[in-house]
């Protein structure tokens, strides 16, 4: 299709991923990064190796100094973006992070931006390969410190800077992808929408259009060509579309539409979550970053249900030092207060490789060594990881430590004799912190009872659950008939876990994908759970259907459901 005959068409409508409910109408806005195409396919030889990396030198002293002052700057948005620049402060200054590129210089004796572009391309697909939405995300922070690199070593910073600072108000910002320095320069409320090329619902973007109720949606397959610059376009937050130059008629029903919503409510209402007869709920959320943690505990989560470490461990190009991992702890600890926060360890593997480890290659590496398996294979990792988490709690602050991936009583054994005997070096008693499991395979749920007097609460995984119950690969969309048909058996499965548990007490959480669908989640307190974490985003949505119904309403509610 060209350009001219794109511009014939009129009420465009295109299918996309929302991730932030609104309805927004106006002009598109252009915004694209360095083409790496060229970048890729010029290579120009270099006889002065020492000149080159004095230029990589210089580009790196530009960007850390601009890092260092989108981290200080003042927003009056309410988005809080400093942990985003810290992380890249931190990557950028770590000595190995692009001894990878002075190698390629060295050895390939091209030009930096050669090197720079075909090294993004590698990483890219090494990322892409992973085939859960929260580390192919990660990939834009890395990607975002070398785009840096490469407009610095280019001397073309102020050609990016300039337009995003002088944006008219109301458009429509229409990209390939946003980096998350991007954000930076965004004059957000400027902003009416945002439509992504190619994008994830965890990215920093995502993350920070919901807190600002802009709406927004991804993976819009060719909008940049199919949205000339100053089309006018109709975003919808709702139904996950966009409709390119809509007809009158369209835009006069959207206008409408648009009309009979309430006014943007630009923050998150905080409140505690009881059922219609007064039974408290506990809403704890699932958060990967410091961002992610800020912006949960502002919209009313009561914790942190499920901190990610891997996301971490993949903001760096290796593994974190004992001090570096620990520093990350107690700044999330500080963020919660006097909040839980569950920690799960380390749950590396499957599709969660992280790219510096070489994992070696497995046949089903969903049924391989991944979780809590591979943490004992590498004691060395083991024994940091766990310092780390201990040393944050030292000062008298409790955590809650989740085991990833448990299948055998054997492997709870092991890493709770691996917390005492660090606890020890490190003075931390057992009363610390608390030590619970993720029950995420089937033969937990079967042999329940041989977990439950070593250790002090469960967290559900519903989304492995339902893909070991089913053998059927949640990433896999032909399987989609099975996880379809996967609610009574994931209820029963939950049911016999609440049973099994009954006489012994332990708090059960719930913190998979049906924990954020409101129309499932009032069924797992109808089976006796009394907390659940899930996205951000549902934390209201699930609040209010819960609270539609008293206690006892959910439970006949669950126990016909599993009877029909």
């Amino acid at each position: 299709m060209n350009p001219s005959s794109v511009q014939a068409f009129s009420d465009l409508e295109l299918a996309a991923t929302a991730v932030s409910s609104g309805i927004a109408i106006g002009k598109a806005y252009h915004f694209t990064q360095i083409d790496l195409k060229t970048l890729e396919e010029h290579r120009l030889p270099v006889d002065d190796i020492e000149s080159e990396m004095r230029r990589l030198e210089s580009a790196l002293a530009k960007s850390l100094e601009q890092l260092r002052g989108l981290q200080t700057g003042n927003r009056d948005d309410a988005a809080d973006i400093s942990d985003i620049f810290q992380i890249q402060i931190q990557i950028l200054s770590d000595d190995s992070f692009l001894s990878n590129i002075k190698v390629g210089i060295a050895e390939s004796k091209a030009n930096i931006e050669y090197v720079i572009a075909n090294h993004i391309r590698d990483l890219e697909k090494k990322f892409m390969s992973m085939q859960t939405e929260v580390f192919r995300s990660k990939l834009l922070d890395v990607q975002d410190v070398y785009h840096r690199l490469l407009r610095n070593i280019l001397d073309i910073e102020h050609v990016r800077v300039t337009p995003l600072r002088t944006m008219p108000p109301g458009v429509i910002i229409v990209a390939e992808q946003l980096l998350p320095s991007d954000i930076a320069l965004l004059d957000l409320k400027k902003i009416g929408g945002i439509v992504i090329e190619n994008g994830s619902t965890v990215s920093h973007v995502s993350i920070i259009a919901k807190s600002l109720g802009i709406p927004a949606v991804i993976n819009v397959p060719g909008i940049l060509s199919l949205a000339r610059p100053d089309s006018m376009l109709i975003v919808d937050g709702y139904q996950g579309k966009v409709i390119v130059r809509p007809s009158p008629a369209s835009e006069a029903r959207y206008q409408k539409k648009l009309a009979a919503l309430p006014p943007q409510v630009r923050s998150c209402k905080a409140r505690k979550c009881f059922t219609k007869d007064g039974i408290s709920v506990r809403l704890e959320a699932n958060a990967g970053s410091l961002l992610e943690v800020k912006e949960a505990l502002r919209c009313g989560a009561d914790g942190i249900g499920l901190l990610r470490t891997e996301l971490f461990y993949l903001s760096l190009n290796r593994l974190p030092t004992v001090d570096e991992e620990t520093s990350y702890y107690k700044s999330i600890l500080a963020l919660c207060k006097d909040k839980p926060l569950t920690i799960r360890m380390l749950d590396a593997g499957a599709d969660k490789t992280l790219p510096y480890l070489g994992f070696p290659r497995e046949e089903n590496p969903y049924l391989g060594i991944r979780g809590v398996r591979f943490l004992l294979e590498h004691p060395d990792i083991l024994n940091n990881h766990l310092t780390s988490i201990l040393r944050a709690c030292a000062d008298g602050r409790s955590v809650r430590i989740l085991i990833p991936f448990v299948s055998l009583p054997q492997e709870v054994d092991a890493i709770a004799g691996a917390l005492q005997d660090i606890g020890k070096k490190e003075g931390v008693a057992r009363s610390g912190y608390s030590l619970g499991i993720m029950v995420e395979v089937p033969a937990v749920v079967v042999s329940l009872r041989q977990f439950l007097d070593k250790v002090d609460f469960l967290s559900i995984g519903t989304n492995d659950l339902v893909q070991y119950a089913f053998a059927a690969s949640r990433e896999n969309s032909r399987l989609e008939r099975y996880r379809t048909a996967s609610l009574r058996v994931l209820l029963e499965l939950i049911s016999q876990v609440v049973n099994s548990n009954d006489k012994y007490k332990r708090d059960i959480t719930v913190c998979g994908e049906v924990a954020s669908d409101p129309a499932l989640a009032p069924f797992l307190i109808g089976l006796g759970v009394r907390t659940l974490s899930m996205q951000t985003s549902a934390l209201q949505s699930v609040c209010k259907e819960i609270e539609k119904r008293s206690h006892g309403d959910l439970v006949k509610m669950a126990k016909e459901f599993l009877e029909k």
